[in-house]
């Protein structure tokens, strides 16, 4: 995990930032990176092929000088993107990092997980853009795709909404403007990361992934959440307290009232000790490492839990786990994941489970 690194460019202002995030976690975990740019008519910048009869009689223009002169823009804004991969790339390799780059043309989505599945990456980093609630239901994001899709990892970066973030000048000006590679690497280092567990087998890979992004950056702290949802069929009925009419006649058949609360605190006493001795083993190897660890347990929805405590806590990464639902199911019921990787306030790495070898 985090040896190789896909990382998922475009020409939008907030691109910078999810460069500089990757060649920080690269550098720290000694990753190769694959720097990719995938060519889309839904892109920032891209030229725009007027078709409308009027306009080409106000301006006396015939379809063949317009089709002519969009396929020059085009080729200028494919030059461009492909010049500015190879300046990332240059600004990577001054640091010491394995890179290459790639362009190509089609749905920045399926290219992105295809480019990933042929490259053998284990982890995709992708910046998330604000849409609204229409958008996102109607046509998705691309973060949103390869969250579901991808073959590997995918680390999803939040976008800091501060003016250094989002310079305004045009995309191919930035580097002489942006922060020195310290400067941002003091910005983007993770010092708090909240790790999200919850029972399943993928437990350990995101436990060492947490791990592995600790050790290598001597700020970082480790939260372990587990939330103790209520609508998991294994978890027993809160005990919520009963109606008056019910105490009443509880209070008629004391021995069938202890019973009753004896069998609900048992069944919650298992049910929180399942998680509890996996937890204070994470915590024990965390410190043996010399990473600051504590372990939390809080009863809830998990995808509002762990944003909410994310949030309370200023942790700056979440890591969740993906158990692959699809279909259906995933349509209906959603997931943690993606719920985490849509409403988070920071960035979210979702951990897809490794395949055997």
């Amino acid at each position: 995990m985090l040896k190789k690194i896909l990382v998922a460019l475009d020409h939008s202002d907030f691109s910078q930032q999810t460069f500089m995030q990757s060649v920080v976690l690269a550098k720290a975990t000694h990753a190769k990176l694959m720097l990719f740019h995938v060519i889309s008519s839904t892109e920032e910048g891209y030229p725009v092929l007027p078709l409308i009869p009027d306009i080409l009689e106000d301006y006396d223009l015939s379809q063949t000088e317009v089709t002519t002169s969009y396929l020059k823009d085009l080729d200028v804004f494919k030059a461009n993107s492909l010049e500015l991969l190879r300046s990332r790339s240059n600004q990577a390799k001054e640091q010491g990092i394995s890179v290459v780059y790639q362009q190509s043309i089609g749905d920045p989505g399926r290219e992105i997980c295809e480019i990933a599945r042929q490259w053998n990456a284990d982890t995709i980093i992708i910046g998330r853009r604000s849409r609204n609630l229409l958008s996102k239901l109607l046509l998705g994001s691309v973060s949103n795709y390869v969250t579901h899709h991808a073959p590997c990892s995918v680390l999803i970066v939040h976008h800091q909404e501060v003016p250094e973030f989002a310079p305004q000048q045009p995309i191919d000006t930035l580097e002489a403007n942006q922060p020195s590679t310290e400067e941002w690497r003091e910005k983007l280092l993770y010092r708090s990361i909240l790790v999200a567990i919850d029972g399943s087998s993928i437990n350990q890979q995101i436990f060492n992934v947490a791990v592995k992004i600790a050790k290598t950056m001597s700020t970082a702290r480790l939260m372990l959440l587990h939330v103790l949802p209520p609508d998991v069929a294994k978890v027993p009925i809160s005990s919520a307290p009963p109606t008056a009419f019910a105490q009443q006649r509880l209070d008629d058949y004391p021995s069938l009232r202890d019973d009753i609360l004896y069998s609900q605190q048992r069944q919650w006493n298992a049910y929180d000790s399942d998680c509890l001795p996996q937890l204070r083993s994470y915590t024990a190897i965390a410190r043996e490492a010399g990473i600051p660890a504590e372990f939390i347990q809080q009863p809830g929805s998990p995808g509002e839990v762990i944003c909410e405590f994310a949030k309370n806590r200023s942790s700056d990464l979440i890591l969740v786990g993906n158990r692959g639902r699809s279909g259906l199911r995933e349509m209906l019921l959603g997931s943690v994941g993606k719920y985490v990787a849509n409403h988070a306030s920071c960035s979210v790495m979702v951990v897809r489970p490794q395949q055997p070898a």
